[in-house]
């Protein structure tokens, strides 16, 4: 179970392992791998960008009550997917340029290949136990569905890669008290009937 950090954490996680896996080989420094939108200029090399966080719907629950222990009730968590697009950008020379873009987004895939589940360790600074993997997923997107995330940002099409994470939990901070039974009291009058 995780709070509203969970969205944040697994962002990290994912930089986390990508700057441990290609920081020097691939790239230059850990400095070159954002967590931001591909329109955004610098020296980046990779652009990791969180496009899309939807509701996963085989999970999904009608906010049910539960019990935590007899003073507490608690709503259910929420269960999300988060979508990730991958880009790379290159400054080398115009003809070394697409191959090193290639190689960069290659490596992405053998990374998640080998990691297909992240274990996001817990930013948030409260003590729980750490968490099991979570799945991270190639999506593979139909040409128009590109084209849109594309035209969204405003930008012209990119080779890109596109990952689904989740789903990842994003629990509930919303509890109410509730009192238990503790005594009854059963009387019974000259007049009724048993």
């Amino acid at each position: 179970m995780a709070d509203y950090t969970i969205i944040s954490s697994v962002s990290r996680s994912i930089l986390k392992l990508l700057e441990e896996k290609m920081v020097p080989q691939v790239l230059r420094n850990a400095e070159s791998i954002a967590l931001s939108s591909p329109e955004e200029k610098g020296n980046m090399q990779l652009y990791v960008y969180l496009y899309n966080i939807a509701e996963c719907r085989e999970l999904a629950q009608d906010n049910q009550r539960y019990g935590l222990g007899s003073y507490m009730q608690g709503q259910d968590s929420r269960f999300l997917y988060l979508h990730y697009l991958f880009t790379a950008s290159s400054s080398s020379e115009i003809q070394y340029r697409a191959l090193e873009e290639q190689n960069i987004l290659g490596k992405v895939v053998q990374i998640f290949n080998d990691y297909h589940s992240l274990v996001v360790p817990d930013f948030s600074g409260q003590n729980r136990p750490p968490e099991r993997g979570i799945p991270i997923s190639m999506i593979n997107l139909t040409q128009n569905e590109i084209s849109k995330i594309w035209s969204g940002l405003q930008l012209k099409h990119r080779l890109a890669l596109f990952y689904r994470v989740g789903p990842v939990e994003l629990e509930s901070e919303h509890l109410t008290p509730i009192a238990r039974v503790v005594d009854a009291d059963f009387t019974v009058g000259e007049n009724d009937i048993i």
